[in-house]
């Protein structure tokens, strides 16, 4: 896990008995998820840490699917963008003209 103390802190809400349900349908509908629960349960990770890394790294991925979402969302009518033109008094052209000299 990169982020240790994030790690560390999802563990500390995890609640096992929470997602029982989801784990046996997980287990279930997903072969290659099966495999691997049963080629590292219980002889390298215990059950428990298992779940935590997986719902872990879900957490992880779906807040950067919002991230990459909002990016592809277009700006909100809340707040228009900048005028360029709009330089008011402080604007040191305004007093030039278009016509040649």
């Amino acid at each position: 896990v990169a982020d240790a103390a994030g790690f560390a802190a999802f563990c500390d809400g995890f609640e096992l008995l929470a997602h029982t349900e989801r784990i046996e349908a997980l287990l279930r509908e997903q072969p290659p998820l099966r495999a691997t629960h049963q080629a590292l349960v219980p002889a390298v990770l215990s059950y428990r840490v298992f779940w935590e890394r997986y719902f872990y790294e879900v957490e992880l991925l779906q807040r950067q699917e919002k991230k990459r979402q909002a990016l592809l969302r277009p700006p909100s009518k809340a707040q228009p963008a900048p005028q360029l033109s709009s330089w008011g008094e402080d604007d040191p052209f305004a007093s030039w003209s278009d016509e040649p000299a």
